[in-house]
């Protein structure tokens, strides 16, 4: 189970003020779909960030998570915060099927569902647990990241700035440890989520603001990507500006 073994580790590589200038600008679109009491599915809670925020605006969230370490660390720090509406299960996305309830949304932040490669699949299985009406927001890795293009590209390293064009390839995320990602394009996710849900926005999510991974070399220069920030959230739903971002948030309603 490949995240477990960074589980334990897994806050300390995923703060910084560029995972939270990108985080933030995905609670826009949190926010504004799910609402107390919705009751929502969280697929790839991780370490139950996005799980807390959201119930601590009165939204209950069913987080999961493959990695049972990952679950275990959100259901703790909603128990401390006191937040009893947060509940959590070890599942893979897509096993959630076997979920016995419909929920009133459902979403899924920070590339959780580039380890599927069945979108249909994945997609039918999720409508069958939600409502009619009910809104998904989903979070991947996009396609064509400004950032990496440039940054590679103008060293010459081609085929890194190329990465995402591709797939599946295998990811590491700790030594010796990989995970399979798949670097869906957007007409593959339109394509596989269309017959059960109906499009509402496409929003490119680190488009001014840098990759995550690049906190180290941002920190010096906070000031620098102030703006980076101010740009995202005022242009992020408008293409083609969106097409360029780090991660690419898609907004669906169930049919």
């Amino acid at each position: 189970m490949t995240f477990e073994s960074i589980a334990a580790d897994y806050d300390r590589l995923t703060v910084g003020t560029v995972a939270r200038w990108q985080r933030v600008q995905v609670w826009v679109w949190l926010d504004r779909f799910f609402i107390a009491p919705n009751h929502v599915l969280e697929l790839g809670c991780g370490t139950g960030v996005d799980a807390v925020h959201l119930a601590q605006h009165g939204v209950a969230v069913h987080a999961t998570d493959p990695a049972p370490t990952m679950v275990q660390t959100t259901l703790t720090k909603a128990r401390e915060l006191g937040l009893t509406q947060v509940t959590g299960q070890v599942l893979r996305a897509e096993d959630c099927g076997g979920l016995t309830q419909r929920f009133d949304g459902c979403f899924s932040n920070f590339a959780a569902l580039n380890c599927v490669g069945d979108l249909p699949q994945l997609a039918q299985t999720l409508a069958g647990r939600l409502k009619p009406g009910a809104p998904l927001i989903i979070v991947v890795f996009g396609r064509y990241c400004l950032w990496e293009l440039l940054g590679y590209g103008l060293r010459g390293r081609f085929s890194q700035a190329a990465r995402r064009w591709g797939g599946p390839v295998a990811v590491a995320i700790a030594p010796g440890s990989y995970v399979e990602t798949f670097y869906h394009t957007r007409q593959e996710l339109v394509t596989s989520f269309a017959p059960w849900f109906e499009a509402v926005a496409q929003v490119g999510i680190g488009v001014a603001v840098p990759p995550i991974y690049s906190e180290g070399w941002v920190a010096p220069r906070v000031g620098w990507f102030q703006f980076a920030q101010t740009l995202d959230l005022a242009l992020g739903a408008y293409w083609p500006y969106a097409a360029g971002g780090d991660h690419l948030l898609l907004v669906w309603r169930r049919r």
